[in-house]
């Protein structure tokens, strides 16, 4: 008894370590899925006369009712004549802002906003194009994740770990009853059945009110009348509703025939959750992205939730019993982990792209830990299949192979776990393509002084902490010409609130037409830098304030 007892403290312990794991490596931004791949004008671009509409392009489709596109002129005005951005008929990638009126000469800024019609994530970024001009910045990151307090992103995380956790519960129950068990629910099998619709039916509602929260939807009405909802809505029913009652049936009347059908149940839920999911985007091949998502879904539901079942079934079995249940799980794990491999390389490979991508995307990443769990279930279940179950007919090896199972269990929830956070992040495939897209990022920064007589245009290259060179281009503020008669012009660097990070200066070298360059390493950390241009004249001096936001390096 005390073994037993021993045994589940260290169980129990080791799930809340891994989920308070999972949580913890979740970014503190909502997932960024529909990003910006293309655009008309394009990005960092310029043409000559006014364009009669812009045309963004995103790698998901997006939700015309909830996303947004904004353009303002250098000095943050709204552009005279620009429409509210509109659905693309055909192609539901793309948004179209139509203008009413042509814009005039100069350097605007589109700020766009995207929420994905297939899973209800926010993105947003920024990029810059001229009309008229030759030099064009990029004012701020061109494809980056809308932030949210990290509490939504955890409980995000946790309703899709939940969600899976269950489903994976509920179908190791039809796999393991039927196949190691004879058609038969084993002691304190309807408990953990309804433990399964539990857990399935937490996670689904914390998944819809979360988004709700994140795309700030009044109600929850207002969000099911979205593409995004309505797929949350049919989760919801296929959990709530097809899983609650078959897991009923299977409660009140264990047969082959309720278990047959709680395995339609639960087999239509994995494909509700997976519609909604990556492989449910765009492309030529989506039908057989859905599959294969979903044959690699059922497989992992099919081994790592028989798990749970094969140590409830395991108590008070006799040593024939045992070893004959023991063989024939082992045929039911092999034979997942096989569709699990197989699928799992593909649909790796579709979303991650070229290999580079695991070590330089935060989805590569976890995708990466995600394997490490994975080769040490491996391991573990060889262990098992090998050694183990071959000598279950000595008493002896009972404990040591309920000890595997456990251990196989809770790798099994580490995995359930990362899935969850992975599934709030944007595939590394697409993240990189948005990135090749912005190609060079710079930083734009317009101002002017508090008298309102000249105006400053700073651009900063590459942006990034480092070294950085500096464009300031100054011109009257009244007519927009070149400024004349200056004779210096400094940038003064200080970061508020960081008082170990101490002040500094960085003169510049005048050019014609009232553009003055320099490089420095002033901008030395992440974070919104104060930069105050002192431009000074033949008979006085001007102050033009200015804040920019510095990235980290690439990579």
């Amino acid at each position: 008894m005390r073994r037993r007892s021993s045994a589940a403290v260290w169980l129990g312990a080791s799930i809340v370590l891994l989920a308070a794991a999972s949580l913890a490596i979740a970014p503190s931004q909502a997932a960024a899925h529909a990003l910006l791949i293309r655009s008309v004008p394009a990005v960092n671009g310029t043409v000559t006369r006014s364009p009669q509409e812009l045309l963004l392009t995103f790698t998901e489709p997006v939700d015309p009712t909830l996303s947004h596109v904004q353009v303002v002129d250098a000095a943050g005005r709204r552009a005279p004549g620009v429409q509210p951005s509109q659905a693309v008929a055909g192609n539901p990638q793309e948004l179209r802002v139509r203008l009413s009126r042509p814009l005039p000469h100069g350097v605007f800024t589109v700020d766009w906003q995207t929420v994905s019609a297939l899973d209800g994530h926010l993105a947003g970024g920024a990029y810059a194009f001229g009309v008229g001009v030759t030099d064009v910045g990029t004012i701020a990151p061109f494809g980056k994740y809308v932030r949210t307090a990290r509490w939504l992103t955890g409980a995000a995380a946790a309703g899709r770990w939940l969600l899976w956790a269950g489903l994976a519960v509920l179908l190791g129950a039809v796999s393991t009853c039927l196949i190691v068990w004879r058609g038969r629910l084993p002691a304190g099998g309807s408990t953990l059945l309804w433990l399964g619709w539990l857990l399935a039916a937490t996670g689904v509602s914390t998944v819809i009110l979360t988004e709700r929260a994140i795309t700030q939807a009044p109600s929850l009405l207002p969000l099911f009348e979205t593409p995004e909802g309505q797929v949350l809505l049919g989760q919801a029913a296929a959990v709530l509703l097809g899983c609650g009652l078959a897991v009923y049936a299977v409660s009140f009347l264990p047969r082959r025939s309720t278990l047959a059908v709680l395995a339609g149940a639960v087999a239509l839920a994995m494909l509700s959750v997976v519609w909604g999911s990556h492989a449910g985007g765009v492309s030529p091949f989506r039908l057989l992205n859905l599959g294969l998502q979903w044959l690699h879904v059922v497989a992992v539901g099919v081994w790592i939730g028989g798990l749970a079942w094969l140590l409830l079934g395991l108590r008070g079995l006799q040593r024939g019993e045992r070893a004959a249940a023991g063989r024939r799980f082992s045929f039911i794990a092999t034979v997942g982990l096989g569709v699990v491999l197989l699928t799992g390389i593909v649909r790796a490979i579709a979303e991650v792209g070229a290999p580079a991508n695991l070590l330089h995307t935060s989805f590569g990443g976890l995708l990466l830990a995600k394997l490490i769990l994975f080769c040490m279930l491996v391991a573990l279940g060889a262990l098992n299949h090998f050694r183990l179950v071959p000598g279950l007919g000595d008493d002896r090896a009972a404990a040591p192979f309920r000890r595997s199972v456990g251990g196989e269990l809770v790798l099994g929830i580490g995995i359930l776990a990362v899935t969850g956070v992975l599934g709030g992040l944007a595939p590394a495939v697409f993240t990189a393509a948005s990135a090749k897209a912005a190609g060079s990022s710079r930083i734009v920064a317009t101002g002017s002084d508090y008298a309102t007589t000249i105006r400053v245009r700073l651009v900063v290259t590459p942006g990034h902490v480092g070294p950085n060179g500096f464009t300031a281009r100054l011109s009257d503020y009244a007519s927009g010409r070149p400024l004349t008669g200056v004779r210096a012009v400094t940038l003064d660097f200080s970061l508020p609130g960081q008082t170990a990070v101490q002040p500094s200066s960085l003169s510049l070298e005048g050019g014609p037409e009232g553009v003055w360059r320099g490089t420095g390493l002033e901008l030395s950390v992440t974070g919104r830098w104060s930069v105050r241009v002192l431009v000074e004249q033949e008979t006085s001096a001007v102050e033009v304030p200015l804040r920019v936001a510095v990235a980290p390096r690439p990579g």
